[in-house]
């Protein structure tokens, strides 16, 4: 049994793009969050978001895992060789109803996979990256795009391993009972 501990995120932000990728982003890569909007002012956030965010010197995004409301989806981004970003969306309404959400990311050299509370969504094909990354940029959490308003999230935890291939095997054991997850043999 794995316990963990619950952050509240308010108004925080870390440079720590140096210490944490001080070699770029792994060719090949997961990540895994898992996390619940926290209702500000009885409503949910209506302006797309984003859950982590890695910038650039000039506050560009290098890499970012975002959710559009108003749209509905789930989005990765990442650079493209020729230092454009490239976003991928996948249609995911039930993100955000405010429950505890667990989305997990294989990122391959050519494709992206997707699960949301450890139920497969699909993948789509990506261009060729660039991992270098600006080391001296900012990594931020849980950010309105394109500013520094923080929405406010309940994060269980966000992690990046070099094992693109785990979220095949990635259990949703700390989603509560209730939440639409898959059932592991």
């Amino acid at each position: 049994m794995r316990l963990q501990n619950l952050r509240p995120l308010h108004d925080e932000s870390w440079s720590l793009s140096r210490r944490v990728f001080n070699q770029g982003l792994p060719e090949q890569f997961s990540f895994v969050t898992t996390f619940r909007h926290r209702r500000h002012r009885q409503r949910l956030p209506s302006r797309r978001w984003h859950l982590i965010r890695i910038t650039d010197t000039q506050g560009e995004p290098q890499f970012a895992v975002g959710l559009d409301p108003a749209r509905k989806t789930v989005e990765f981004s990442i650079l493209r060789y020729d230092r454009t970003l490239q976003t991928l969306a996948w249609d995911r309404p039930d993100v955000f109803s405010g429950e505890w959400h667990k989305i997990h990311f294989g990122v391959f050299r050519d494709r992206v996979v997707l699960f949301v509370n450890c139920q497969p969504v699909g993948q789509k094909p990506m261009e060729f990256v660039d991992s270098r990354i600006d080391l001296n940029g900012e990594i931020v959490i849980s950010k309105e795009a394109g500013s520094d308003v923080t929405v406010p999230i309940d994060l269980q935890w966000m992690v990046m391993t070099c094992d693109p291939e785990s979220v095949e095997r990635e259990l949703c054991d700390e989603l509560p009972v209730g939440t639409a997850r898959a059932v592991r043999p």
